[in-house]
């Protein structure tokens, strides 16, 4: 077994991505207070939890959302920025 060499003075390098790997899947992060957005095949429920990680995520606690089915199907959801 060949032994494993320990370097010194190797500076870390942090990662900027905040997806942790991941796509990112919505603009919660470019969207400012009165923007909004709307999503096929969701719901209500998914995207609401979909922002408040989010926020607990990028610490934006201040970040309010609503969202809105906004067609007679139900499967078109608005989701706005109010704060």
């Amino acid at each position: 077994m060949e032994a494993i060499k320990i370097e010194k003075n190797v500076p870390y390098v942090a990662d900027k991505s905040k997806t942790r790997g991941r796509k990112v899947k919505y603009p919660f992060s470019n969207m400012k207070i009165g923007d909004s957005f709307q999503v096929d095949n969701s719901s209500v429920i998914n995207l609401l939890s979909a922002a408040n990680n989010w926020k607990h995520r990028s610490n934006a606690e201040l970040a309010k959302f609503k969202a809105k089915v906004i067609d007679k199907r139900g499967k078109v959801v608005r989701l706005w920025r109010v704060e």
